[in-house]
């Protein structure tokens, strides 16, 4: 387990001074490459200076939990984030991520929590092919067919599509 989710994201405003605990991307990177047996891995509110994903994320074959919310990441989500089949949480909201093409998402049989909030999906049709129990995708722009969109979802408990173009 490795929690590094920056103590003052979640400090009351005005309490903590946020530079004193951000991460240095480039140590958290090389520092995690070795960490192969991770089930647990948390770096929200941290700031990774607009840095894609790493893609060895990847390769951390027994995560079962992954949060990178707020964490100023940017780019194209890596697709190989599929290769990580015991994932059950995946948090990747309000980073400036985009994802035209989510098929890897179908990798992740165990996925049952996604949050891809504040990311841009735009036509990512095939999001909604993911079997999850909880589902947030707000303010994506998000263009599909509304219909289309529950075509499949069976197994949902939660979902939030707001503040998308859905028709």
């Amino acid at each position: 387990m490795l929690d590094l989710q920056n103590p003052c994201y979640t400090a009351p405003p005005g309490t903590c001074s946020s530079r004193s605990f951000e991460l240095e991307a480039q140590s958290v990177a090389s520092s995690l490459l070795h960490c192969k047996n991770l089930r647990f891995l948390d770096l929200s509110g941290n700031n990774f200076h607009a840095t894609p994903i790493p893609a060895f994320f990847g390769s951390f074959k027994k995560l079962r939990y992954l949060s990178l919310k707020n964490a100023n990441f940017s780019g194209k989500i890596p697709h190989n984030l599929g290769n990580i089949t015991c994932l059950q949480h995946l948090d990747l909201r309000s980073n400036v991520l985009h994802a035209d093409d989510v098929n890897w998402l179908s990798q992740l049989s165990s996925l049952e929590h996604l949050d891809m909030s504040d990311i841009y999906l735009g036509k990512a049709f095939n999001l909604f092919q993911v079997l999850v129990q909880l589902l947030y995708i707000t303010h994506n722009e998000l263009e599909t067919p509304i219909l289309e969109a529950f075509h499949n979802m069976t197994s949902i408990r939660e979902l939030d599509l707001s503040y998308n173009n859905l028709v």
